[in-house]
């Protein structure tokens, strides 16, 4: 995807499966002037529905037929000419914009056509992370999935933030902890001030449109400690699936200040 297509981003968030990252990303997003666009896969072309009904919950008047690709039914717009047509002016009109994403294949090539001016690594304990995942993956299950899939995910995505840690400028990348970002309101303000984007949102902004609305149930529309660090009763394969995780992430949790 050619470069410099996108207004330059104000913040990338690149974030462990189940760390709190579409809760950041919430946390970012205050219509009708900042946006934290919840991973939109935009080096794919940005072609999820539930992203369009991101967009217009947002403000941005998308109306199908300029959703659809411009090769019309029969062809496939290119990605890059893509998302330039759906987002580059309506980007351009805000006052912050970013985007956060988790599959480790998409950093990279999210960070060269972003360009950000900051980078939150954003991690969890892997025990935790790895319980949550397979907890989301029992509430919505996908064709394929498995805990053999999952564990290959979670522990890649541990491998790829600790390369981002190591290899980005200290002065754009910062690594925030889940543990600290959900309890510590202190946190999360110094944060705010690190971006220069306020964390003034909804964190349960659009969980319904992802199928997380059990998340709405716990969480509520405010971050509370007691909530976000509550033990969620999950039968036995699911610890024994995070301890074996855990047992192949000690060098993530080293990296990050977590008991290995």
């Amino acid at each position: 995807m050619p470069d410099h297509i996108l207004p330059r981003a104000d913040c990338y968030i690149a974030a462990m499966p189940r760390s709190g990252s579409t809760m950041l990303a919430n946390l970012l997003t205050l219509p009708p002037r900042r946006l934290a666009l919840v991973e939109p896969w935009l080096p794919h072309g940005c072609r999820s529905p539930s992203l369009l009904e991101h967009l217009r919950g947002f403000g941005f008047d998308i109306p199908d037929s300029e959703w659809t690709d411009a090769g019309g039914p029969a062809g496939r717009e290119e990605n890059g000419p893509r998302v330039a047509r759906l987002l580059a002016n309506r980007l351009a009109g805000l006052e912050r914009w970013g985007v956060k994403e988790v599959r480790p294949a998409l950093h990279q090539p999210s960070l060269a056509l972003l360009r950000p001016r900051r980078v939150v690594i954003l991690v969890r304990d892997m025990f935790s992370a790895a319980q949550s995942l397979w907890d989301k993956a029992r509430r919505i299950p996908r064709p394929g999935q498995d805990e053999q899939s999952l564990a290959t995910f979670i522990l890649d995505a541990a491998t790829c933030l600790q390369e981002l840690a190591r290899d980005l400028p200290t002065d754009q990348a910062r690594v925030v902890r889940y543990e600290d970002i959900t309890t510590d309101e202190a946190c999360r303000e110094d944060l705010g001030r690190w971006l220069d984007w306020p964390l003034a949102g909804n964190p349960s902004r659009d969980l319904e449109l992802y199928g997380r609305e059990w998340e709405i149930q716990r969480h509520g529309d405010a971050i509370s400690p007691a909530h976000c660090g509550q033990r969620i009763d999950l039968p036995s394969q699911a610890l024994d699936f995070a301890a074996a995780v855990l047992e192949r992430a000690r060098g993530y949790q080293t990296a990050f200040g977590y008991a290995s």
